[in-house]
């Protein structure tokens, strides 16, 4: 029985199941995906225009009232409003995005949509500390020539397969992840090489042509990768195990504890600088003395 369940994971891993198993998957749930993509577009546009209608209100205080420090306060506020409606639907999105192509069986997309609503708060508190923790790590990324990035980015390739299935709190979808890829590491790694390459090679080569058609093909390839490669990866998964225990790399994190201090006090530095020049009030009048479309006067 072992050897059956061995034989068939074996046979799951081989490159040519997981483009056949991705490519069918990709098939059945292609509609779903557009749609939820096209409600999740649809969605972050809305955010968008509330972001730019706060910034315009900023902007008319300050001509107002030319009070810089309480127009620096009000644009933090409405930045951080702004992010945080960024982050939101970009979570619900992708998870939306991730269940429409992985779930069994195939559900509509305002099924889907409904679904993952209840763990959109969930997997927006993964992204904010899986965003703090990689800009702790962002100093040694550039120190290494990107090695960390690429490393880091390998072992948290199943961190929102591993929430929708396994519903981990916080960082620890991230170090199951890891756990996971660790299993395989450089046989994932060649994978996903792979088929990045490849995705990547086919649209190079369409890009560079003077030809419109060509491009356009480009740009249809370019839609068409984004959910076979979610599938591709999904069916990577699949093949392995999940680990009963979660070990959290206390090296790593504490690594990004003390690039997070380091970069923490950098800004600081760098803001305490900007707000004792008169570099601010500059920059803000500039923006309001210059026309916003200055192309349509020439």
């Amino acid at each position: 029985m072992e050897k059956d369940i061995s034989a068939s994971v074996s046979s799951g891993w081989q490159i040519e199941s997981l483009f056949k198993q991705a490519f069918i998957r990709t098939k059945e749930r292609f509609l779903t995906y557009f749609l939820i993509l096209f409600i999740t577009f649809f969605s972050t546009l809305v955010v968008l225009f509330g972001g730019a209608l706060l910034t315009g209100i900023v902007f008319l205080i300050y001509s107002l009232t030319k009070l810089t420090v309480l127009v620096f306060f009000l644009g933090v506020v409405v930045l951080v409003i702004f992010v945080i409606s960024v982050i939101y639907i970009a979570s619900w999105g992708q998870l939306a995005i991730n269940e429409s192509l992985i779930h069994d069986p195939k559900l509509g997309s305002i099924e889907t949509i409904k679904k993952v609503r209840p763990l959109v708060w969930g997997y927006f508190r993964y992204t904010i500390l899986l965003i703090l923790f990689s800009f702790g790590l962002s100093i040694y990324g550039f120190l290494s020539l990107g090695v960390v990035w690429i490393v880091w980015g390998v072992w948290g390739v199943f961190g929102v397969f591993v929430y929708l299935k396994q519903k981990r709190k916080g960082l620890d979808n991230l170090w199951v992840s890891k756990q996971m890829v660790s299993q395989r590491f450089w046989g994932i790694l060649g994978r996903l090489a792979l088929v990045y390459g490849v995705v990547w090679f086919i649209q190079l080569s369409f890009s560079f042509n003077e030809n419109n058609s060509l491009r356009l093909i480009s740009t249809v390839i370019s839609f068409i990768a984004g959910p076979f490669i979610i599938a591709y990866i999904y069916e990577i998964y699949k093949n392995l195990s999940v680990p009963d225990k979660v070990k959290r790399p206390m090296i790593w994190i504490i690594l990004s504890i003390i690039g997070g201090i380091l970069l923490v006090i950098g800004l600081f530095f760098a803001m305490s600088a900007i707000m004792s020049s008169n570099l601010l009030p500059t920059l803000l009048q500039q923006m309001l003395n210059k026309p916003v479309y200055p192309t349509l006067f020439l």
